[in-house]
Parts: C-alpha cells; structure tokens; sequence
C-alpha cells in the first residue's frame, strides 16, 4: 500500500483518488476550498500558493500528483497555479523526499505550437503560441530539475460527465469554432488511469503525451453524436476529409509511448467516450 498525495484535487484529482483508493493505497486530497472530500481519503484543506499553508501535508509519501487547475484564464492564473503553487510544494517535499518514489504533473499538449495537422510526440519540439503553453514548459523543467524523480504528463482535451460541450452544441444544431481543425481528446477516466498506471512502473520515463487513439475533427465528432441522437440528415454538418487536406490545420497527438509502455484506453475513441453520455443524456 503507497502513501500518496493528490495536490489539487478537481475534475481529474478526484477521479484518480477513487481509483487509488479502490486499489487500497493511502489518499491524501489538498484542496483549498471546501468541496466534499472523496470517500476513503483524508482531506487537506491549504492554498498552494501560501507555503506556510503546507505544513499540513505528511511526510514519508511514496507519489505526489499535482493535478490542480487554474482558477482563471489570465496569465497571472496559470503562473500562480503552475509556477508558484508548483514551486512552493516542490519545496515543502525536498526535506522528506527520501521515500518519494516519483512527483507526477499534469501538464498539456498547449506545450506544442504545430497547427497544420503534424503528428507531434514527446520527441517533437515544443514552441507554443502563447502564455498557457509557455508556462506549461517552465513548469515542467521547474519539476524535472527537482531533487526527486518526476514525470510530466501532456494531456490533450479532456471530456467526461460534465464536461459534455460537444453534445450541447450537437443538440443545439450548432457549429463548433474549431469544427474543421483537427482536435485531441481524452477522457476523464482515462487521465486518472494513465496516471495511475504510471505508478505501476518500474521506471516511467519523464514525459508522456496522454490523448486517445483517433485525433480527428469536432465536425465529425458533431455529426456522430447527433447521428446517435437521430437527429434529421439535414441537421448535419458536412464531413471534411482531413487526412486527405493540404490546408488541414491544428496537430494530431500521437500516444505510441503510452501504448508501448503497456497502457490500454478505457475509450479508445470519441465513440466509446461519448456513448455512455449520449445513455445518460437520453434518461434525463
């Protein structure tokens, strides 16, 4: 059984805490709010932000996942949320780092700047356009230089129960902004698996890109879900043939070393991940 602490613990945190704990591990959640703390783990209440705070986190942790979220869109946020509150964990952990057995950091693909249909991987350069991706990148070399193994993991959009846009705008006949680009996903479940199963091996590597099997286009996911809404054909939007486009834009995230490491999606595709919420949706 592994001592292990969720710091942030939100829309991802919570699900990776009901899995640990499923498997019978020690959860500790930090959240500085007063949300319900999940079942069977401690919860810590402190801002990341305010070291001082941290003195409640306990020592002899075996992993430490930082999967906390930005609490608004303005660069001031995203640095105080993944630079400072980063920084002042990293710091509160190093004199009881001994048993640390790995730091994990939920980063994003915003890190890549590729917009005209490249595949990128952990090996492709990372040039972002603009503060969200940059300071992603600071925050990943501020944990990789830590006095302790760490891995950064590079999530691409992530859906899930109450995350359902795509189905709202489907529902509404209406046209994404980014309908023709191609597009990234990965389903909530699978963000806390991908992470979990990372603590099963004997030596994750320090980054990983986490996106699900099949990038493509938000216009064809839209015209998969209403097809299952059995919306009219003339509710439909017309497919574009991505593949085949030379003016193709957006990136198509490869997972290759997430796959070679052994893990298998819970919802390979849009399909898989959206159906059981097209069955929830249809009940209400």
């Amino acid at each position: 059984m592994a001592r292990i602490l969720i710091a942030g613990c939100g829309y991802v945190g919570t699900a990776l805490a009901c899995s640990l704990i499923g498997d019978g591990h020690e959860v500790w959640t930090l959240t500085r709010s007063e949300s319900p703390v999940v079942t069977g783990a401690s919860g810590l209440r402190a801002d990341l932000l305010d070291i001082a705070q941290l003195s409640v986190i306990p020592g002899e942790l075996d992993f430490v996942f930082y999967t906390a979220a930005s609490s608004g869109s303005l660069e001031l946020n995203y640095r105080q949320t993944y630079l400072l509150g980063l920084e002042n964990l990293i710091k509160t952990l190093i004199p009881s780092s001994a048993t640390l057995s790995r730091f994990f950091f939920t980063s994003s693909t915003s890190v890549y700047g590729q917009s005209q249909g490249e595949w990128v991987d952990e090996t492709s350069a990372t040039l972002p356009v603009d503060f969200r991706g940059r300071i992603m990148l600071e925050a990943e070399s501020l944990l990789l230089s830590a006095p302790f193994p760490a891995t950064a993991v590079r999530f691409s959009g992530i859906y899930g129960p109450g995350r359902e846009r795509m189905i709202r705008l489907a529902k509404e006949s209406k046209e994404s902004a980014d309908s023709g680009r191609f597009t990234n996903r990965i389903h909530r479940t699978d963000c806390a698996g991908v992470l979990r199963y990372l603590t099963t091996l004997p030596q994750p590597e320090s980054r990983y890109l986490a996106s699900d099997n099949e990038p493509t286009s938000e216009q064809l996911i839209l015209n998969w879900i209403r097809q299952q809404l059995a919306l009219s054909p003339q509710e439909l939007l017309v497919d574009l043939d991505l593949e085949g486009d030379s003016s193709a834009s957006g990136r198509r995230c490869g997972n290759r070393k997430l796959l070679n490491a052994g893990y298998r999606f819970n919802y390979p595709t849009f399909r898989e991940g959206y159906a059981p919420l097209l069955a929830v949706t249809a009940q209400s």
